[in-house]
């Protein structure tokens, strides 16, 4: 079934139904919006497959041209604490004068970003010209653009159980999300 899936570019619109559930944060007040976590509950079949295909990309990324070598999310051996590692070396070498400004020690500034919500309001077009200008595979780049289109997200409403249909964003808690 899964290798006729890779072949076709045909990611099943059953495995696609995403499940909201809102577990609290702990310690947060209840009637907060923000005291709950936002995670899917994913089909399981599709979760296989999903895996399948992050592998297979996985690979695609780690060959010449893959990912950035100032990425860190994603990268297998690379964590938030190399990341900060990078961010202090450089400090250093611009405040000891050995970057920029033509080794003046004036001055040394750190601009970081912190995008909320990034997973949820990626385009899917953007992800998939991405994946292209990475020269994915074409299999991939049929599976992947087939898991994202005409995904549903149900959830439950003190009136009942409703759905919503999904238009950017990878689900929360796919295998995927970080690597898309």
């Amino acid at each position: 079934v899964y290798t006729a899936c890779l072949r076709t570019g045909v990611f099943p619109a059953c495995w696609k139904r995403q499940s909201l559930v809102l577990p609290p944060k702990p310690g947060k007040p209840p009637e907060e919006p923000s005291s709950y976590r936002l995670l899917c509950m994913l089909d399981t079949a599709g979760n296989i497959l999903e895996r399948i295909i992050c592998d297979r990309l996985e690979a695609t990324t780690e060959s010449p041209g893959g990912l950035s070598d100032h990425q860190y999310v994603f990268w297998k051996g690379r964590s938030t604490i190399n990341a900060i590692e990078n961010v202090i070396a450089t400090a250093r070498e611009a405040i000891a004068g050995k970057r920029w400004n033509r080794g003046n020690k004036n001055y040394c500034a750190v601009v970081t970003l912190d995008i909320k919500n990034a997973f949820n309001f990626a385009r899917w077009y953007n992800i998939n010209a991405a994946l292209r200008r990475k020269r994915t595979p074409q299999y991939l780049l049929r599976i992947v653009a087939s898991y994202l289109l005409a995904r549903e997200l149900d959830y439950d409403t003190d009136d009942g159980p409703e759905f919503y249909r999904v238009t950017a964003g990878v689900p929360q808690g796919s295998v995927l999300e970080p690597i898309l």
